[in-house]
């Protein structure tokens, strides 16, 4: 699995390194905007997420992998991990990014921003999980370009409900009544759960289908 791993990683990196750079300006300039930095961090991860699969796509790489000694479940588990670290090592880049502008606003006479919290991380979690899990299980299950356009679909609707319903100000609430550790830790299981379950439906998924 880590070799599959390696792979994406290898195969990817002109993109991640140019994307990474070029969102990274991006991002940079929505840091006065709050909400904006949030969702914007959130979408480019879900980008990065989708780098692997489509080129493999537009390489025709599954023929190959699938002539290799590599069974099906253990491709998808790859993939898996490959957009957890992708995704992850985003959203770490973003939230230093955000810690470092509010210091230099603080030290300046600033104030923190508010959006500069520990709840908005959470949501970042939230929202970044839920996509990982509806888009990995739709392209195994449909391919890259019907996964796509079904998860697209999917998300279309599922998107503006989800960002009215998880908000850091909501989050802000349940960390005060419950604790930060707490709070954190159900967030992590509840995604980690989430992940797994569709890993799991992305396994059968993909043993079913023919190339």
């Amino acid at each position: 699995m880590l070799s599959l791993i390696g792979k994406d990683l290898r195969a990817g990196a002109p993109y991640f390194a140019l994307k990474t750079l070029v969102f990274g300006l991006l991002l940079a300039g929505a840091l006065l905007a709050g909400k904006v930095f949030l969702v914007l961090s959130c979408v480019i991860a879900a980008i990065l997420v989708a780098v692997a699969p489509a080129l493999d796509w537009s390489l025709g790489e599954d023929a190959f992998v699938h002539s290799l000694p590599v069974s099906r479940p253990r491709v998808v588990r790859a993939r898996y991990a490959t957009s957890l670290l992708v995704s992850g090592a985003w959203l770490a880049l973003a939230a230093l990014m955000a810690v470092i502008f509010a210091s230099i606003n603080v030290t300046r006479g600033g104030v923190w921003p508010a959006w500069v919290a520990f709840e908005t991380a959470l949501t970042a979690i939230i929202y970044v999980g839920v996509f990982i899990s509806l888009f990995l299980a739709c392209v195994f299950r449909f391919g890259m370009v019907g996964g796509g356009v079904v998860a697209t679909m999917v998300l279309g609707v599922l998107a503006p409900l989800g960002i009215r319903v998880v908000r850091p100000e909501d989050l802000e609430g349940v960390i005060a009544a419950v604790g930060a550790v707490p709070a954190a830790t159900a967030v992590v299981l509840a995604i980690g759960f989430l992940i797994w379950l569709s890993m799991r439906i992305s396994m059968r998924s993909y043993e079913r289908r023919e190339f």
